[in-house]
């Protein structure tokens, strides 16, 4: 009984000119075999990697800045409240000095603050009503795996309601917005802040669409996105209250380095190189094993070493 111990396989062997039809086909086929998948990858629109996405969670915390405007019935029935000492000899006889508590909450014990509670609230006089309320807070926002950013965040609440409150509640998402793609190759550290007390001599400078305008016209900022609740009604006190949630897989879209734009061009290129190497292979197979071309054939054997004549024979 025998078995195999070892094939060895047998290749034929496709001869022809220099100048021949076959010479010139097998050369473009070569020629394609390595420009096609270039070009099939280019064509796709992904062969250069322009833009990467990756998810974190920021480090958020609540810098204790804050700038609140309360309005009634009437239009000059209004008064503030800031964090800051200039703005609030600016207010004058229109501040208002709430209570404020606010807490930092980490849900998972990460390190990283999940929840931040902010709640101020206001004494009023009697037959004081508020009807509208606007409000902004300032945190301290930064990111720091593959994108190192760091920079002031905001998140402004504003709401109007044809019935009087006592109370406003608003819970919603601090996410980052940006109008780019961030870079990776160095650390951004943005020094703008909003409540720059220099740009700010008189009252009239404290309007609050000029700040939400020159606030919005950053190229990296945040977006407090919240479903706030309004409590009708008549008190002698009015409590906003805020919840910022800090998003646990905030999306980030970054400008990717030249080590990672080359390996997924080479992957792109590979995988098309691949099908159509294979396309091209059974391709010539076909037309010089059925001699469209006319070429000669040559079966390539073992060689086999000459031994010495008996000397008998």
């Amino acid at each position: 009984m025998s078995i195999t111990l070892f094939r060895e396989p047998l290749c034929k062997s496709y001869h022809n000119g220099v100048c021949s039809t076959a010479f010139f086909f097998r050369a473009l086929c070569i020629i394609l075999m390595w420009v096609l998948p270039f070009v099939a990858a280019y064509i796709s629109r992904s062969f250069w990697f322009k833009e990467g996405v990756y998810r974190e969670q920021p480090m958020v915390v609540f810098k204790n800045q804050a700038f609140i405007m309360l309005e009634g019935n009437n239009p000059d029935d209004h008064f503030f409240w800031s964090t800051s000492p200039k703005l609030n000899q600016l207010i004058g006889p229109k501040l208002r000095i709430p209570l404020i508590k606010s807490s930092q909450i980490d849900t998972n014990n990460d390190g990283i603050y999940d929840l931040i509670n902010i709640t101020a609230t206001f004494p009023l006089e009697s037959g004081e009503k508020i009807y509208h309320a606007k409000s902004f807070f300032m945190f301290d926002y930064s990111i720091r795996e593959r994108v190192q950013l760091r920079m002031e965040g905001m998140a402004y609440m504003d709401y109007v309601s044809s019935n009087p409150g006592t109370s406003l509640w608003s819970m919603g998402q601090l996410n980052l917005k940006a109008n780019f793609p961030l870079s990776t190759h160095y650390p951004m550290l943005l020094t703008d802040t909003f409540l720059d007390e220099n740009s700010f001599t008189h009252l009239e400078d404290i309007s609050f669409p000029t700040l939400m305008q020159n606030y919005q016209t950053r190229n990296i900022s945040t977006e407090f996105i919240s479903y706030p609740q309004w409590t009708a009604g008549v008190s002698n006190t009015f409590q906003l209250k805020i919840i910022v949630q800090i998003p646990s897989n905030q999306q980030i879209v970054y400008l990717p380095t030249i080590p990672e734009v080359l390996k997924f061009a080479w992957i792109q290129y590979l995988a098309a190189f691949i099908f159509i190497y294979s396309l091209l292979h059974y391709f010539q197979t076909w037309v010089f094993r059925y001699q469209i071309l006319p070429s000669s054939v040559v079966l390539d054997g073992p060689r086999l070493h000459p031994t010495k004549q008996n000397k008998n024979y």
